[in-house]
């Protein structure tokens, strides 16, 4: 597998998961299945992760309601461990 990239930093932002590795943009989705994906595919470690307010408050940030951003989040962890599973 690829160097892992240490997720510091996550946050909601204009309808997108936005996650950061020291200040540095890795990863931007929309989708928890995008984000899954990129997941898998950039091998992102969050057991540092620190989660942005706006994660709280995701209606504030384009999402359709307060959790919906966490709900994204946690959905693309899940379908991240399967498609880890299923690629070998």
């Amino acid at each position: 597998m690829s160097t892992s990239h240490r997720i510091t930093y996550i946050c909601a932002n204009n309808g997108k998961l936005h996650c950061y590795a020291d200040f540095v943009l890795v990863a931007s989705a929309r989708t928890a299945e995008a984000l899954a994906d990129t997941i898998v595919d950039l091998n992102l470690d969050f057991s540092d992760a620190a989660a942005s307010s706006t994660m709280h408050f995701a209606s504030e940030e384009g999402f359709a309601y307060d959790t919906e951003a966490f709900e994204i989040f946690n959905k693309a962890i899940e379908l991240s461990a399967c498609y880890e599973y299923f690629k070998g």
